[in-house]
């Protein structure tokens, strides 16, 4: 049983990360979106889709409830904060998206509120993930640490700005494969930035987590650079695929590949 449900869980998180993940990120995106046009584009790209997507994140609560209800009992009351804050922006962006798309392009309240959700939900999602990492602090089997213990000495505030940035990349990514003409362009400009910027990310968060967490790490010399070697890869191939797809040769499939290998 716990084995199926671990299927279930790493299944649902891969899934709720490619395809909600740049859901959330094509609405961060449209923050730096000045066009309204384009802007408008970009919400109708997720306008069909998004409500099914976090259906994703679902399926993974009622794995790790029904697989682990001790841990998930145990470790809930520490993150109540950013899983309660990640909840309501979810529900606001699903609000704010539905009357966007029932205005005009030139509205820009309802889409600023709609990237405000998206980057609010992504940050929370982050800080939720830190906070496992940094640890739960439990006696005698029951939740025994503060309120605030999942900041992690601000680790958790790394975890959530990387989480923004890799949705903001598979976002991107999207856009560029469909949409066309200046918006396609744009999207294509920034895909390379944000790679690196998700691969400095991984190495930094790899680096600090031995420091962060309460766990106790013993990582040999060897391992001690796994992290990076396997965030550095990543870091290359998306500049040529980026390159051919502004010429129009074929589509940018590294963005993809980079987004559930880099989740923090």
């Amino acid at each position: 049983m716990l084995f199926f449900s671990l299927i279930v869980i790493v299944v649902a998180l891969l899934a709720y990360v490619i395809l909600d993940g740049y859901d959330l990120g094509i609405g961060v995106l449209t923050l730096f979106q000045r066009d309204a046009a384009r802007r408008r584009r970009m919400i109708e790209v997720v306008g069909n889709v998004w409500d099914g997507n976090e259906s994703w994140l679902i399926l993974l609560a009622m794995g790790l409830w029904a697989g682990m209800p001790d841990a998930f009992a145990t470790a809930l009351p520490g993150l109540y904060l950013p899983l309660l804050v990640m909840i309501f922006a979810l529900i606001f962006r699903g609000f704010a998206v539905e009357m966007t798309l029932q205005r005009g392009a030139s509205d820009r309240t309802w889409s600023r509120l709609f990237g405000i959700g998206s980057f609010v939900a992504a940050f929370a999602q982050g800080v939720l993930f830190g906070g496992l990492l940094c640890g739960v602090t439990v006696r005698h089997g029951v939740f025994a640490g503060a309120t605030w213990d999942f900041f992690g000495h601000g680790y958790a505030v790394l975890t959530g700005l990387l989480t923004v940035t890799l949705f903001s990349l598979a976002g991107a990514a999207r856009l560029q494969a469909k949409t066309d003409g200046a918006l396609r362009g744009q999207m294509g400009a920034i895909v390379r930035p944000l790679t690196l910027a998700t691969v400095a990310g991984v190495a930094v968060s790899a680096a600090l987590l031995p420091a962060a967490t309460s766990a106790q790490l013993r990582l040999g010399g060897v391992d001690r650079w796994l992290p990076f070697g396997y965030a550095a890869p990543q870091a290359e191939p998306p500049g040529r695929p980026v390159t051919a797809h502004g010429r129009g040769r074929r589509g940018c499939s590294s963005p993809w590949r980079c987004c559930p290998s880099a989740r923090p």
